[in-house]
């Protein structure tokens, strides 16, 4: 074997090197940044090296007198190529790779083979092979980074489904780098070049055959293997379904990634037979004493549902100073109010999960984890609070001030029974949304709406304001057709997350005090809370003031991504670290039902929010669906169910890896929620229709 090299290539290797090392150098603050490593500084100088072997690629190649000899170096390089791959990936997931477990390292490594012969077996060449499979490996672990930051949840498979909406929502964060990124693109460059330098022949066809069908034959076996046989999960490697980051932080990020293919598609529960869903839903049923006290439905009450983007408090974690209360109205609420804590199926993202467990009465905890009901399971008509409301006789109105097409909703909400769906395209001019959608100038879209709307305040940071949101709901219900009940569905947009950049047309009123730092995004989000409590008390005022009879539910969808040492600090430890009952916090966001007329005030310390509408039906006095006393009485045991566990009545927390008590009658729920979801055709229908005898 020879080294040769040239005085270009020499040049340019030098001066890649130079640049490479002068950036780090000049960026270097970022290795030390949020404490992402044990050891910053091993890892900064272990950048320098690779700095420096980007270059010693770029200016030396490799030359081989035996070609044979140069044929199995090659091999023997995409055979090795992995443990660069894994390396690469793992450290932009803040993972010191060598740590791991030398299981997990061997399964992560099979995993990768996995991909990188599937590139060699379909073009036979070594180098395009590790080029394809890295730049894959590499978008990945980008992604998911991105992933991680803004919403604190990682990137999954199902994640390809919702690609359209987390572009319409990408402008709201702004562009970052970290030192993740950085070392990442290094190990990612260094394989590309070295795979490009590659110096190997073209395989005559009898000798490159044998190869070729040796890796499709180790991708075929591995795929069958995972697919169609238990001996991956049965051997302990599946997905941390109920914390997907701790799994991916745990046994590789990739690696678990590729282990969430398996679960994409619904299975059926065990012993599923749509003959018995009947008898599993009224047996429970049977035993509900609810009467409703609606008995005249066109006599019923007004309901407004408002689903709160990102509404929260966040002393549901521990108690926050600030100079300004910021819930302070909502706190206040008590006479003919309802309120309390529900916990929701999501973290810092996936707002349409949330309302699909409110407007169904199902769980995400019986799905695919992390996917996005929306994209990938309501494909024809589906039961849901919209459609059993109808029947009554309600009218039933969607409204949601910003893209029609997010979540699919444009799409889903006719399924769900909804009449009328009213988008931000609804709203306002058309050309001024069409602009602001191709350019995102939210100075111009302000400009243009001033222009059109003089005198409306109507936007806050980048989205509708939730003061303006609540006009158009009165606007809504003042123009409705008086002959029939008002039913209105409001997802708001003003709190949605991208809390980095200030803005000119929001005064940040509110910050935290007592924290042994400033934390920016939080004290963004804190005012942003007090506008929305604002807001709520000038909503409340107006329907105190009408005569029919109203009533109001709003909860939050999600708690916001918001700086990790933040919550660090806030609950005295890493967020790796919490106990299920400190994770389930983090899931619980505030709910009120508010009526203009009595209602029996109560507290809820846990109720999820598959059993919401119920509570809103049983507070209207409205008939119910046997699915709905079915749910009523399920509540009773199990008050919570929700993606990361259960609490039963005694407030005792369970997750979903230790057997229990409850686990025939989480059973049942996952049969009948199967039913009404996937085996449409053979849904027993009359479960989930009113009963208005």
């Amino acid at each position: 074997m020879k080294i040769k090299t040239n005085k270009k290539a020499l040049l340019a290797g030098l001066l890649v090197m130079a640049g490479v090392i002068v950036f780090l150098i000049i960026t270097h603050s970022l290795w030390w940044a949020d404490d992402l490593f044990e050891n910053p500084g091993l890892i900064f100088f272990l950048s320098i090296l690779m700095a420096v072997g980007v270059g010693a690629v770029i200016a030396f190649r490799f030359e081989f007198k035996d070609k044979s000899i140069g044929r199995i170096a090659a091999y023997i390089f995409m055979l090795l190529s992995p443990i660069l791959s894994i390396t690469m990936v793992e450290a932009m997931d803040s993972i010191w790779v060598y740590n791991m477990a030398p299981n997990y390292f061997v399964a992560n490594y099979l995993c990768y083979l996995v991909y990188l012969l599937l590139a060699y077996a379909a073009c036979g060449q070594v180098g395009f092979s590790i080029s394809i499979a890295n730049t894959y490996f590499f978008a990945f672990a980008l992604v998911n980074d991105v992933m991680c930051v803004f919403r604190e949840t990682p990137f999954l498979p199902t994640d390809f489904m919702s690609i359209g909406t987390a572009a319409n929502v990408a402008a709201a964060y702004e562009p970052f780098l970290d030192c993740k990124m950085i070392m990442g693109s290094l190990i990612f460059a260094f394989i590309l070049i070295l795979s490009a330098k590659i110096n190997m022949h073209s395989l005559r066809k009898k000798e490159g055959i044998i190869p070729r069908l040796i890796s499709a034959g180790y991708v075929i076996v591995m795929l069958l293997l995972f697919f169609c046989t238990d001996v991956v999960p049965d051997a302990g490697y599946k997905p941390d379904f109920w914390n997907q980051l701790r799994g991916y932080h745990k046994s590789g990020s990739f690696f678990n990634y590729s282990l969430n293919f398996k679960y994409l598609r619904v299975a059926k529960p065990d012993g599923y037979d749509p003959d018995e869903i009947s008898d599993i839903v009224m047996e429970l049923a049977n035993q509900s004493d609810y009467v409703p006290t609606v008995t005249d439905t066109s006599k019923a009450p007004n309901i407004i549902c408002i689903m709160n983007e990102t509404w929260t408090d966040l002393d549901i974690l521990n108690d926050v100073q600030t100079n300004v209360e910021y819930n302070d109205y909502y706190k206040s609420l008590d006479e003919d109010t309802i309120k309390g804590y529900v916990s929701v199926p999501v973290l810092g993202a996936g707002t349409s999960n949330s309302e699909f467990e409110f407007l169904t009465g199902m769980s995400l905890s019986n799905l695919s984890s992390g996917s996005n009901v929306y994209d990938l399971y309501i494909k024809d008509k589906t039961p849901s609070l919209a459609s059993e409301l109808g029947e009554l006789g309600y009218s039933k109105t969607a409204f949601h001030p910003y893209y029609g097409d997010g979540w699919n909703r444009e799409n889903v909400y006719p399924l769900l029974g909804f009449d009328d769906f009213v988008s931000i395209e609804d709203i306002f001019d058309p050309n001024i949304i069409d602009t602001y959608r191709e350019n995102q100038n939210v100075y111009e879209l302000e400009q243009m709406l001033s222009e059109d709307y003089p005198g409306e305040n109507i936007i806050k940071r980048r989205y509708v304001c939730d003061s303006y949101d609540f006009k158009k709901v009165e606007e809504m219900f003042e123009d409705r057709n008086k002959d029939e009940p008002f039913f209105l569905f409001n997802v708001t947009m003003q709190n949605h997350g991208g809390y980095t950049v200030s803005y000119s047309n929001f005064y940040e009123e509110v910050s935290i005090e007592g924290m042994s730092a400033k934390y920016n995004l939080a004290n963004q989000f804190v005012s942003l809370m007090k506008e929305t409590d604002d807001a709520l008390e000038e909503l409340i005022d107006y329907f105190k003031n009408t005569d029919e009879p109203t009533i109001i539910l709003m909860f939050g969808d999600h708690h916001p991504y918001l700086e990790i040492a933040f919550y660090e600090e806030l609950l005295g430890k890493s967020l790796d670290d919490l106990t299920i009952e400190e994770l389930q916090k983090r899931y619980k966001t505030p709910f009120l039902i508010w009526a203009n007329y009595d209602i029996d005030e109560q507290y809820y310390e846990n109720i999820s929010s598959n059993y919401l509408s119920t509570l809103l039906l049983e507070t209207a006095g409205l008939p119910m669906s046997d699915y709905h006393k079915y749910l009523r009485e399920m509540y009773k045991q199990l008050p919570v169910i929700d993606t990361v566990g259960y609490i039963d009545a005694d407030g005792n927390y369970y997750d979903y890896d230790k057997k229990s008590e409850y686990d025939e009658l989480l059973n049942n729920y996952a049969k009948v929620q199967y039913n009404d979801l996937i085996d449409s055709k053979n849904r027993v229908n009359e479960l989930f229709e009113m009963k208005t005898d």
